[in-house]
């Protein structure tokens, strides 16, 4: 028994693991010149919040890269950290941090927080408040009758020659009612509120 051959099932997997996890140090190297790239773009003064960077096919010192499981790989990771980035063939990758900059600015910019009015303390008090009271004046009138509805509203007959609008040549505090205007705006409204 001592001379057969054996291959052990869960030894078939070391080289090749030992492989991608050599790939995946290279991509993390290659992760961190972008996020190097990011940070000194975000630092400097009057830079847009984007930058482009080239996935380099090769790098000296490093195993062969399969540029497209790396730019897949590069893409995840800085999904997964908060960036947009968008991909254009062969190997440029755009990264864009500008939909945190509102953020930025409205949480924790001190200037701008310096000129947020106060923030007022018990709001939860004063909507309970208004709820109770708006329940207290609906139901003080129970004899009222059932709510209308705006679009079952009709104005009264004499409304409309009884709006008024103010005169070009009128002098202050006077004004000109629709059906005595002589120009031709004063009668385009009249002949509509007739129809």
């Amino acid at each position: 028994m001592s001379g057969v051959p054996q291959l052990p099932a869960n030894t078939l997997f070391d080289v090749r693991l030992k492989k991608d996890q050599a790939r995946q140090r290279a991509y993390n190297q290659i992760l961190e010149q972008a996020l190097q790239k990011v940070a000194h773009s975000a630092t400097a003064p009057n830079q847009p919040t984007f930058v482009y960077f080239n996935v380099p096919a090769f790098v000296l010192g490093l195993p062969g890269l399969d540029l497209k499981d790396c730019i897949v790989y590069i893409v995840f990771q800085l999904r997964t950290q908060g960036y947009d980035v968008r991909y254009t063939y062969p190997n440029l990758l755009w990264i864009s941090w500008a939909h945190h900059e509102r953020q930025y600015l409205m949480e924790k910019n001190p200037i701008v927080q310096s000129m947020m009015p106060p923030k007022m303390a018990g709001p939860e008090k004063r909507r309970g408040a208004s709820q109770v009271s708006l329940q207290q004046a609906a139901t003080s009138t129970p004899n009222a009758g059932p709510a209308l509805r705006a679009a079952d509203y009709t104005p009264p007959a004499g409304f409309v020659e009884t709006m008024e609008r103010p005169s070009p040549y009128a002098k202050p505090r006077q004004s000109v009612r629709f059906s005595d205007a002589k120009d031709s705006l004063g009668n385009v409204l009249d002949e509509l509120w007739k129809i």
